[in-house]
């Protein structure tokens, strides 16, 4: 269980991620970005662009970064939490920064063929995020933002109107724009010359236990947890026996059926 005093983040700010154990149990849970999702960017960059440096901004624990490292010669992964970048996967052509996604001044304008932002544009200003992305790439250079929104329990109904009930009750604990990921940030519009807008679900079977470990990695979650004097007020303690319960019945091994519905947007710099 992670502990109620999180650290602060470069910025002087509460890490939303910096709870004891979370960074680890990020790395651990959090779903894997589809291959199908690479093999678009790599039709999505230009043939002509150079695959010198890209640049993984809010990188977490380099879910984005370590495949993007296979397409590029040099990747420049920042984030703004130490406790995520000391669990990150390390490669010897991925360099981890501290920083926030605005103060990117040791990268120099115009130098980044790629831009990557997973799972982070909801936490940001886009206006200045676009800003700066558009500083340090290249012209021709492209900009792919993705995430993914609430998954799916298509295994059991009333474990799907459990998870629905679950991220409800958690509603008012997310100190993020969580509407605009659910919508896929169908809200923002992106400055850019080319757009293009895709959707990669993915289903996968999970055990009960490792899904639980999913949501245990949610801001909101650990938010709403450090107001707890008990870990028997937990609700994940509740919903985990009874999503248990719910996987007997169908499959002795304690299984999910989930749907996670991966998206990005891909844009292109003039």
């Amino acid at each position: 269980m992670a502990e109620s005093i999180p650290s602060k983040t470069v910025d002087g700010k509460v890490d939303p991620f910096g709870y004891v154990g979370q960074a680890q149990s990020y790395a651990m849970y959090r779903p894997k970005y589809p291959q199908q999702l690479y093999d678009h960017l790599a039709q999505f960059l230009s043939p002509s662009e150079p695959r010198r440096l890209a640049v993984d901004i809010a990188t977490g624990t380099g879910q984005v970064a370590t495949p993007v490292s296979h397409l590029f010669e040099k990747v420049i992964a920042v984030d703004r939490s130490q406790s995520q970048l000391d669990k990150a996967e390390k490669r010897d052509n991925i360099e981890y920064r501290l920083a926030t996604a605005n103060t990117l001044d040791f990268i120099a304008g115009g130098s980044a063929n790629l831009v990557t932002l997973a799972q982070a544009l909801h936490w940001m200003n886009a206006t200045e995020f676009f800003d700066e992305a558009k500083r340090i790439l290249t012209p021709g250079g492209c900009l792919m933002v993705s995430g993914y929104a609430i998954c799916h329990i298509h295994s059991s109904e009333r474990a799907q109107e459990l998870l629905s009930e679950h991220y409800k009750r958690l509603e008012t604990y997310w100190d993020c724009d969580r509407k605009s990921l659910d919508s896929q940030f169908s809200d923002i519009e992106f400055p850019f010359a080319r757009v293009e807008r895709q959707t990669f679900p993915v289903q996968q079977t999970l055990p009960v236990e490792a899904f639980i470990g999913y949501l245990r990695t949610w801001s909101a979650y650990n938010t709403y947890k450090k107001g707890l004097e008990a870990a028997d007020n937990d609700i994940l303690i509740p919903l985990s026996e009874q999503l248990r319960d719910i996987a007997r019945t169908q499959d002795p091994s304690d299984t999910l059926s989930i749907t996670w519905p991966f998206f990005a947007i891909f844009a292109a710099k003039q």
